[in-house]
């Protein structure tokens, strides 16, 4: 379900590659810093 949502997502916004991982790379290090608390 959650799967299918996350697809009609990113069809409807179609971010950038660089975009894309750029903003990956920023939730990955804010998880980072939440685990290191």
């Amino acid at each position: 379900m959650q799967k299918t949502l996350f697809s009609m997502y990113h069809q409807e916004h179609h971010l950038d590659l660089k975009q894309h991982s750029h903003l990956h790379y920023s939730l990955s290090r804010i998880k980072l810093q939440l685990n290191t608390i």
